[in-house]
């Protein structure tokens, strides 16, 4: 994949849907779907568990996402 390229967009729908998810809603990664992960020196990280579009499809059909 080129510097400059796109094609994340098209071949990892997850990070498609987790950004606009984020633009449309403003939540934080935990009310998108993500899971909060650690590594041994304490560097917090987002993770796509393998349930991920399970989860995004319930958060949103379930308005657990609201734009108060």
């Amino acid at each position: 994949m080129r510097a400059a390229s796109h094609d994340f967009w098209y071949a990892h729908p997850w990070v498609s849907s987790d950004i606009l998810t984020l633009f449309l809603f403003h939540k934080r990664p935990a009310e998108r779907g993500l899971v909060e992960a650690v590594k041994d020196n304490n560097i917090r990280y987002w993770i796509f568990t393998p349930d991920y579009q399970e989860r995004i499809i319930d958060i949103i059909s379930s308005k657990k996402i609201n734009n108060d």
